[in-house]
């Protein structure tokens, strides 16, 4: 194997075993409240205004029945609830409550602490390397029809 290869491999291994472990991190605190990531998408999400089950569902890959039983269990803890929609009743807008409100807070202090815990052990230059280099990487992944390029000075 060339060392080009070789580089290549343990830049794809090392970038697998962060976002692993990154998931793993960040589903440990979650649990702190009670949360599972696709609870803390589905909070974050409907904390920008109400969403439709369907859209829900299209936004996260997940099947009608995977929200369903999503949705239920959150309104179940108080963290949603469902709203008839006012300009069609036949539709249903899933919202957050004030619980879900102060939940999601909590969540977002919890994942950011610890993120930021973890970046701490990193210089000032470090991090802009690094923030560089992932925005570099992003846009080189992606392709203009899945998404629009990262730029730092819009994000």
């Amino acid at each position: 194997m060339e060392g080009g290869e070789e580089d290549t491999l343990r830049i794809i291994n090392l970038v697998s075993k962060l976002s692993s472990t990154m998931r793993k991190e960040i589903s440990r605190e979650l649990k702190r409240v009670g949360l599972k990531s696709v609870d803390f998408a589905v909070l974050k999400t409907l904390s920008r205004g109400g969403v439709t089950p369907n859209k829900l569902a299209d936004r996260f890959g997940l099947t009608k029945p995977a929200i369903t039983y999503t949705v239920d269990r959150l309104e179940a803890h108080g963290l949603v609830r469902r709203e008839r929609n006012t300009s069609d009743r036949r539709r249903v807008v899933v919202t957050l409550t004030k619980k879900g409100r102060r939940v999601l807070a909590r969540a977002e202090h919890l994942y950011l602490h610890s993120l930021q815990k973890r970046l701490g052990a990193l210089n000032q230059q470090e991090l802009v390397t690094l923030e560089h280099t992932l925005e570099k990487l992003i846009n080189l992944f992606l392709t203009d029809k899945e998404h629009p390029r990262v730029n730092r000075a819009y994000s």
